[in-house]
């Protein structure tokens, strides 16, 4: 079943992790908030509290650089966050800020309850939607007019390590290209190295989190298009997940004995070689806490299924801006968005001294993967920072060379921790009871989570 709110990506990569830092603003009235000295003025969230000394300073100085370029524009932060749960009472209360963001999961609902500004003659007249992700853009669009920005996303795919490749005579650079690539390979590394050639996780959310990644990626779906009701029992992409899970696990022998791996204590053991290749390895903790080298770490898309096509999972960020703004608190709401969120990849300058104080601190200041922004700024922007990089940017070739034509399916909307924990316990079933039913399994976990969207 197709879900409404994928999208294809036509040529773009990006950052994993970009912080929405302060994309919110108050005002609720609607009118364009003046101070004494006749300056508009926004109330910007996500303020970090005082506890978090190092972060809250870094935010006030990027306000304080903000308003010293629109000296026009007085910013006074606030701690506002979205809350699904309390959005509805906080907009009808007129207490929301004007400027304000939310997963990626929202705009379909925000657009059509219009609980978001239309922005798109400001963000034209700014020159905005020209430096925009136009895929992602289309995200928050409808109709042709658009109501938000996305200001972060990913597209998850596989990591692989490469040193394991090298040694099992499999090619480094080119990583898995599909899932019978996977078994093949994990395959060869088994036999060729005595280590584990694949490893899905199976706990604390993450196996469930994974497994719908995976069923994506055969083509098939978690919930309907209403996202209300669970659909992998009633559809066939799952149960051939699980199989082939199963059979690496069952038959080949290529999975490792843990079968309880998590999205934290899968690292050390991808970082000590002890794993070929699995859906959840990170650059940072596995380099950085546990010792791994950066030229071993390599990052392939997610394995198509066989029909050649690609589908993963994604995720990521939005501003918009109330309904009750005024034209001027969206003229001034979409500068603050862009500085705060998006300038680092328009300025050479703001991008290089960034990566440079990185560099020095050996730390990463950015992954090549999916930007909000175009494919030719984000390959402008790639190429400021390269040089000052930790990462081996060419290990993510294999990834994002796969994303042209790669379509991306958002999380289940709701209860999707809880699908997930319903989908670890199929996952242990399958990797700890060689005659696990998965038919059973999957049909038992949909009716428990059905229960679950319906009392919801």
């Amino acid at each position: 079943m197709k879900n409404s709110s994928i999208v294809r990506i036509a040529a773009v990569a990006g950052a994993f992790g970009l912080v929405l830092a302060g994309a919110t603003a108050c005002s609720g009235s609607g009118g364009a908030g003046q101070s004494g000295d006749g300056k508009l003025t926004l109330t910007v969230g996500n303020e970090p509290p005082a506890d978090q000394k190092e972060q809250r300073a870094a935010f006030l100085k990027q306000v304080a650089d903000f308003e010293k370029q629109n000296p026009d524009i007085k910013i006074e932060p606030s701690d506002w966050t979205y809350d699904g749960q309390q959005f509805q009472t906080q907009l009808a209360g007129g207490t929301l800020p004007i400027v304000l963001s939310a997963p990626l999961t929202e705009p379909p609902a925000l657009i059509a309850n219009k609980q978001a500004a239309d922005i798109t003659d400001a963000a034209k007249s700014a020159g905005l939607l020209d430096e925009l992700n136009p895929d992602l853009v289309n995200l928050v669009s409808d109709g042709g007019r658009v109501y938000g920005v996305p200001t972060w996303a990913y597209a998850l795919g596989i990591a692989y390590n490469r040193d394991l490749f090298k040694a099992a005579g499999l090619d480094p650079d080119a990583g898995p290209a599909s899932w019978d690539d996977v078994r093949s390979d994990a395959k060869v590394i088994k036999e060729k190295t005595g280590q584990a050639g694949y490893a899905q996780l199976a706990a604390k959310n993450c196996g469930g989190w994974l497994l719908t990644a995976m069923t994506y990626s055969f083509g098939g779906r978690v919930v309907d298009d209403s996202n209300k009701k669970a659909i992998f029992a009633d559809e066939p992409e799952m149960g051939e997940a699980l199989q082939l899970i199963h059979d690496m696990k069952w038959v080949d022998g290529t999975l490792p004995e843990q079968t309880l791996y998590d999205c934290e204590n899968i690292q050390p053991d991808f970082a000590a070689g002890k794993i070929g290749m699995t859906l959840k390895a990170d650059f940072i903790p596995a380099t950085q806490q546990y010792g791994m080298s950066p030229d071993a770490f390599g990052y392939a898309g997610i394995p198509a299924a066989s029909d050649g096509k690609h589908s993963t999972l994604s995720g990521g960020g939005i501003a918009f801006i109330s309904p009750k703004a005024s034209e001027a608190e969206i003229e001034a709401g979409l500068k603050y968005i862009k500085f705060m969120n998006l300038q680092k990849y328009f300025d050479e300058d703001l991008a290089v001294a960034n990566a440079k104080a990185a560099k020095a601190d050996n730390a990463v200041y950015e992954q090549p993967g999916l930007a909000p922004v175009s494919s030719e700024q984000y390959d402008t922007f790639l190429g400021w920072i390269e040089p000052y990089s930790i990462i081996p940017f060419s290990n993510w070739a294999p990834y994002r060379e796969s994303l042209p034509g790669t379509t991306l399916v958002p999380e289940p909307k709701y209860q999707g921790q809880a699908i997930y924990a319903e989908l670890d316990n199929v996952i242990q079933a399958v990797l700890t009871d060689q005659n696990a039913d998965i038919a059973k399994l999957l049909k038992d976990a949909q009716e428990r989570a059905n229960a679950l969207l319906a009392a919801s």
